[in-house]
């Protein structure tokens, strides 16, 4: 076993951080991850994914991090719900795009990423993260929405031309 820790610098300071050894066959087995040179990098998504899913893994790769930033009594209510509800909306985009009836899976996603920007809201009120957070958070939110919608206008009118 090759502990990746000990000959990729990006990868030290990603176990440096989590305390653990990470190995040169895990970092290749993650998706979206490969070694390039001496460092860790992130691969560009598939060209035929969606951009809706593409900007709903970056907003949950920003997200997850500052929800773990919560304090304990919050963390495991509201932290949860938004977490849940953002896996959800996740899980409803990929759902619409590897089957044919769409508008269902993208009208679910769009209600669970409202009620996420609710519960975003309400962290920002009870003071759990700060304005910074909450401004760049609900311009992730606001994006994806714009991305759901854009997509659901379009199987709309796939739709409707068809008929």
């Amino acid at each position: 076993m090759i502990c990746a820790a000990n000959h990729y610098p990006s990868v030290a300071r990603i176990a440096r951080k989590f305390g653990e050894c990470i190995l040169v066959n895990t970092i290749r087995s993650l998706p979206g991850w490969n070694l390039v040179g001496t460092r860790a990098k992130k691969t560009i998504m598939d060209q035929q994914t969606p951009k809706a899913i593409s900007d709903c893994h970056a907003l949950l790769e920003w997200l997850i991090p500052q929800l773990d930033k919560f304090p304990r009594l919050r963390r495991f209510t509201l932290g949860e719900r938004i977490e849940s509800g953002m896996l959800a909306v996740l899980e409803n985009l990929i759902e619409a795009a590897y089957s044919r009836a769409k508008t269902e899976p993208l009208r679910r996603a769009n209600l669970k990423l409202n009620v996420v920007v609710h519960l975003w809201r309400l962290s920002f009120r009870l003071r759990v993260i700060s304005p910074k957070s909450y401004e760049h958070g609900v311009r992730l939110l606001h994006e994806l929405g714009k991305q759901i919608g854009g997509w659901s206008r379009q199987q709309a009118e796939k739709h409707r031309n068809h008929q």
